[in-house]
């Protein structure tokens, strides 16, 4: 049971690599904090809201122009503003999000039916992966199910790893297929 559990989380977080979703949220900087916590799930920063022109804190006052030209690094769940923001300010993110196991309501967040589907494929490649395993380390695999009893030899092996490496090109191309085309058109005009 533990290395199913492993095998579907393991699954869900590739897939939130591989497909993630787009999430937005606010960070309520304050002056004289540099270091927020980002939103559960976040896996990489996608944009932020700048500060050019002008612009007003929360309070009305207007936003140093030096905070134009502010950096930010983006580590351990946590971003980082550099320098330490001399205003108070909402800054809206966007962020692609991995899809968070929660443990109330025993579930992964934002994962659909259909994501979920797509997980499968790789969590069934990583059990196989495991079987195999076992089976080459000389124990074969040995299962009872009601009068049925089932015995695979460790020569199993081989097949079982074969079945492990058509469901990861079955998952890679179900991840293909679910993320689309990408890509981008330029527009060039003469002067």
């Amino acid at each position: 049971a533990a290395q199913y559990e492993r095998a579907v989380r393991d699954a869900v977080a590739d897939l939130g690599f591989r497909l993630p979703r787009v999430g937005q949220a606010t960070l309520a900087v304050t002056a004289g904090t540099a270091v927020y916590d980002l939103p559960p799930g976040f896996t990489r920063l996608v944009g932020m809201e700048r500060i050019d022109g002008v612009m007003r804190d929360g309070a009305g006052y207007l936003v140093p122009s030096s905070a134009a030209g502010e950096r930010h690094t983006v580590s351990g769940g946590k971003i980082t503003f550099h320098p330490v923001p001399a205003y108070t300010l909402d800054r809206v993110i966007r962020y692609a999000a991995g899809y968070p196991y929660d443990t109330g309501t025993d579930a992964f967040i934002g994962l659909t039916d259909d994501l979920a589907r797509i997980a499968m494929l790789r969590a069934q490649a990583q059990a196989l992966r495991a079987q195999a395993t076992q089976a080459a380390a000389g124990a074969g695999l040995s299962y009872t199910i009601g009068d049925t009893t089932v015995t695979r030899a460790a020569s199993s092996g081989n097949l079982v790893v074969a079945q492990a490496q058509e469901l990861d090109a079955a998952y890679q191309d179900a991840v293909r297929q679910a993320r689309g085309f990408i890509g981008a058109r330029g527009e060039w005009r003469p002067s």
